[in-house]
């Protein structure tokens, strides 16, 4: 799988939590690990953490020894575009692929990223540029681009995130769908929090 990048954006305000989220500890690990750890069992290479200047310190020691990249994104107050840029610059002279990954996503399996791989394989000959998770019918992340599109990338802007590409090249992109909707489950308030602990705990 070497060549297809991983981008975990971590860089949000996290406004709705109270801040901090991407350090907060799910079962005794910050949160952001989940993805990076998901990035490294899958063989992602070159994996990309993109922060904001407040918490990159503590998140940089986390990832001490590891095969991993922690991206500043000075500009985090302007968007999430702003931390696709900043990944997307950073993968785009290794990864003929890279994965977008959500730093408040712990519950996205391996497998996951196999069967989008192997669809982005299996489909790249006929076109297929994206590639993209759904759960239960309702769209998610990973999302996969192939190279071709980072340039695409330069026209983001605010917190729009990718979801514009997607529109504008829908006949590119291909979806995976998987039944399992927790897999899908971010984390964006403290009870969302508190109901991944008891999901983690069901799942012990």
């Amino acid at each position: 799988m070497s060549g297809i990048g991983a981008i975990i954006l971590a860089a949000g305000q996290a406004r709705r939590f109270g801040g901090g989220k991407s350090l907060a500890l799910l079962s005794g690990k910050p949160l952001f690990l989940y993805p990076v750890e998901l990035a490294i069992r899958s063989g992602l290479s070159p994996i990309v953490v993109v922060a904001a200047n407040d918490h990159a310190a503590a998140m940089s020691a986390c990832i001490v020894d590891q095969p991993v990249r922690l991206v500043l994104n000075q500009d985090a107050e302007q968007g999430m575009s702003t931390s696709l840029r900043a990944g997307i610059e950073a993968v785009k002279e290794h990864a003929r692929a890279a994965f977008i990954l959500l730093a408040d996503q712990p519950f996205i399996p391996d497998e996951a990223v196999r069967r989008l791989i192997e669809r982005y394989e299996d489909g790249y000959g006929k076109g297929i540029r994206i590639v993209r998770a759904a759960y239960g019918g309702r769209p998610g992340h990973p999302v996969l681009f192939d190279r071709n599109l980072y340039p695409l990338f330069d026209s983001l802007q605010g917190d729009e995130g990718a979801r514009s590409l997607l529109k504008t090249h829908k006949a590119s992109v291909a979806t995976v769908d998987f039944p399992t909707a927790e897999w899908n489950d971010d984390i964006d308030t403290v009870e969302d929090y508190r109901r991944a602990e008891r999901y983690v705990r069901k799942d012990q």
